[in-house]
């Protein structure tokens, strides 16, 4: 599954669904503006940037043109669902549990702010989220 955004794009990998007995799986690829792009692993993204100087992976604002796995804030967590807005994310995971990150100046992250937020937040309204 695909998802974009207005400057960022998202790629769900496998199911999206933990196997009876099986460990959840970071599932969840983010490339783009670094709002949304910035709670990825870039860690060996920069290693390569090392290796190969006139490569250009990480721009100097900090957008990442290639994906990178979702690693900030929600560890460990498969995702089931993504959505993209203009500079805002939000996933739904295997357990129910929905977050979301970027920019929330029209409150539009669901936490009952206005604030943009680095790193993705828990959204605790409504509990019951796609409950299966």
């Amino acid at each position: 599954r695909l998802c974009c955004g207005s400057s960022s794009s998202a790629v769900l990998t496998g199911t999206g669904e933990v196997p009876p007995g099986g460990m959840a799986m970071e599932n969840l690829w983010l490339w783009g503006d670094r709002k949304i792009s910035g709670v990825g692993d870039v860690s060996e993204l920069i290693e390569k940037m090392e290796e190969d100087v006139e490569s250009t992976i990480i721009d100097a604002n900090g957008d990442c043109w290639l994906p990178v796995p979702l690693k900030t804030g929600v560890r460990c967590r498969t995702v089931r669902m993504v959505a993209m807005g203009h500079d805002h994310c939000l996933i739904v995971t295997a357990d129910s549990l929905m977050y979301s990150w970027g920019n929330g100046s029209k409150g539009q992250l669901g936490t009952r702010s206005m604030q943009a937020a680095d790193t993705p937040q828990f959204i605790t309204y409504p509990t019951d989220v796609l409950k299966a």
